[in-house]
């Protein structure tokens, strides 16, 4: 299973983001859209220095040697047998409740503008419309977090559905996850939830691996990536359906320009001196979820705004946010902890659902790590919270087996 380690899933992320940056912007001809997207954002090529790239090859060359060193001093573990069924029923039970809020929004939502069928041709006729819309008829504050825990319920399912004997269990879990495949698919066209379901489809294809001990099959892999290109085009279709274009079609190309984009906050930092904003980019999770966003945004204001010179669209890198906040030393001490964290759940994953679970969404992080540092995002944190929530209890039966 060293191809779904956290270092494997973090190299694929940046080899992936290099590669495709690299190959947008030396075929200008056929990603004609990226330097226009570029434009709107500010992002120059001369922002791609070799200062910033030494970082990132300090960054990476840290987290590698964080997580080798965790590895080394890691015991071997025993392999614990847990109630699976038992577990699936909490899992059916939790997923139901976010499905059921997740609906009553939805029509609530709908309701507002007239009924289902004027919701859904707004959504088609004006999609930004359609977002306000949905966005000011949230049934609470934090609303959001419900939705944005289906890769969690989702993941977990599937990390049980190699580890059950009895074909119900499997089926149960097999609609849990389809059904939260489903209900981020429609989010992703209406709300550009891109980033959840991406989040949903490789942490559940990450954990039913490591729970089944062997990659699950790679048909999966296929139907996921088909899934997402798919929602991808359709959000992509209804917000640019005139957009101009003599390459590649836009959504190939907005795809290369996140790409570009990413490596961009990535590199764009070193290029001049910042101001450190001491847990700001990083951490912003944690003070989502204590309610202090605000507080800590006041306080922080000019060396926040003083960022946006270096800050194309979007967030800052998981190897990249830890530099903003706390400079080098800080920030490479920062990325060894992200490190250490990650090995210590991989560590326990093989064979035990809960576990597998976990390291689905820390897995689905590391593969997203060039686009944000999500290892510490509100979203995900809420995820393995829920995770630990739902995990069945164990009972050791005796024997060891390797991480």
């Amino acid at each position: 299973m060293a191809a779904l380690s956290p270092v494997a899933l973090l190299l694929a992320c940046w080899t992936v983001t290099v590669w495709g940056a690299a190959v947008a912007l030396s075929l200008p001809g056929a990603f004609d859209l990226v330097p226009l997207f570029m434009r709107r954002e500010g992002i120059a090529t001369p922002i791609f220095t070799s200062g910033g790239a030494l970082w990132l090859v300090t960054a990476l060359a840290v987290y590698v040697a964080a997580d080798r060193a965790t590895r080394a001093a890691l015991p071997r573990f025993r392999l614990l047998a847990c109630d699976v069924e038992a577990a699936a029923r909490r899992v059916a039970v939790a997923h139901g409740v976010l499905l059921t809020i997740l609906a009553t929004w939805l029509a609530v939502a709908a309701a507002g503008a007239g009924g289902p069928g004027a919701l859904v041709s707004l959504a088609l006729s004006d999609p930004g419309a359609a977002r306000s819309a949905l966005l000011e008829a949230k049934l609470f504050p934090g609303m959001r977090l419900a939705y944005a825990a289906l890769p969690a319920t989702g993941a977990f399912a599937a990390a049980l559905l190699p580890l059950s004997p009895d074909p119900r269990t499997r089926r149960l879990c097999l609609s849990l996850t389809l059904s939260a495949v489903l209900a981020l698919a429609i989010l992703t066209v209406v709300l550009s939830q891109r980033l959840l379901l991406l989040q949903l489809l490789s942490s559940a294809w990450i954990g039913a691996s490591l729970a089944a001990h062997k990659p699950a099959r790679l048909r999966w892999i296929a139907m996921a990536a088909a899934t997402f290109a798919l929602g991808w085009a359709a959000r992509e279709a209804l917000t640019n359906p005139t957009v101009p274009t003599a390459g590649l079609p836009a959504a190939a190309q907005k795809l290369a320009f996140y790409l570009v984009n990413d490596l961009s906050n990535s590199l764009a930092p070193l290029a001049r001196e910042i101001r450190h904003t001491f847990g700001a980019e990083t951490f912003g999770g944690l003070t989502h979820l204590t309610l202090s966003t605000g507080e800590v945004d006041a306080l922080l204001a000019p060396r926040l705004d003083a960022l946006a010179p270096v800050r194309g669209g979007g967030e800052f890198s998981l190897l990249t946010a830890p530099y903003v906040d706390f400079g080098a030393a800080g920030g490479a001490a920062t990325v060894a902890a992200f490190a250490c964290a990650a090995r210590l759940v991989y560590h326990r994953a093989p064979g035990h659902p809960g576990w597998a679970a976990a390291y689905g969404q820390v897995g689905g992080a590391l593969l997203i790590s060039s686009h944000s540092a999500y290892l510490a995002h509100h979203n995900l944190l809420v995820s393995l919270a829920l995770i630990a929530a739902l995990s069945p209890t164990t009972v050791p039966p005796g024997g060891t087996v390797d991480a």
